[in-house]
């Protein structure tokens, strides 16, 4: 499992201050449109717990401890930050990929109308996930510094806009 391989190298969770950034969403991603909205679930679940058990294990940065349910003070918070806010991350990414499928193929599907569902469906499960981890952090740990103005502030930047093309071409060629 590629998500496994990710997880458990250097090439799965990198650390970008002034928090780890992480490649694991696009095995999440692929296996929501292969495969559909329960194994986009499940990958994500499996996302969660490794992201769980890298936090535990090896915390590079303070806001990574967040992620730990023994370090972070908020086990609850710890567990609805990682891991279900990444398993409904991969439920959604496959609903919403069945759905534009369906919309694009309706009429003389072609490779394009495929190859435009895939790339919107990757720039929205990115900013989903996106959105998700860091509305968790924001929630449940406010002492993190992430309001929902620096969520809403770091849809728009630099880095997310690289992050996504990046996301976006990682899928495309993959898929």
């Amino acid at each position: 499992n590629l998500e496994l391989v990710l997880a458990f190298s250097s090439l799965g969770y990198i650390a970008m201050p002034p928090i780890s950034i992480t490649t694991l969403h696009v095995p999440v991603i692929i296996a929501a449109m292969s495969l559909g909205p329960v194994a986009g679930g499940l990958v994500g679940f499996a996302f969660g717990i490794s992201s769980m058990w890298q936090a535990t294990a090896a915390g590079f940065l303070p806001i990574d401890m967040m992620f730990s349910p023994w370090y972070s003070g908020n086990p609850f918070g710890s567990f609805m930050l990682a891991v279900v806010s990444r398993t409904v991350f991969g439920v959604l990414s496959g609903i919403i990929f069945m759905h534009l499928f369906v919309y694009f193929s309706k009429h003389r599907p072609s490779e394009l109308k495929i190859n435009i569902a895939i790339v919107c469906l990757t720039v929205l499960s990115y900013y989903i996930h996106n959105i998700s981890v860091r509305g968790a952090l924001a929630y449940y740990f406010p002492e993190s510094g992430i309001d929902i103005s620096a969520v809403i502030a770091n849809l728009y930047s630099t880095q997310t806009f690289i992050n996504v093309s990046a996301t976006v071409l990682t899928v495309f060629f993959s898929y």
